[in-house]
């Protein structure tokens, strides 16, 4: 078992944990259709959403890059 926040931090949701525990504070993380705090105990089976974000980041940048290499896409 683990905090929702440690774990959208651990698997690349957010860049850093302080980041993820934010967005729990700011009702931007779901979890089984409900707004929780970032010491919410996740466990198997759950449901986890995230609000969309404005646009890439410096992040999501190299992983759309990735993405495209991966499927040899060229712009």
């Amino acid at each position: 078992m683990m905090r929702i926040d440690k774990y959208i931090w651990c698997i690349r949701i957010f860049k850093t944990r302080s980041l993820a525990t934010k967005a729990c504070n700011e009702g931007k993380v779901l979890l089984n259709n409900k707004v929780i705090k970032p010491g919410k105990i996740i466990k198997e089976n759950d449901i986890i959403m995230a609000i969309p974000s404005s646009g890439l980041h410096s992040n999501g940048y190299s992983m759309v890059r990735n993405i495209l290499n991966r499927n040899r896409i060229n712009i």
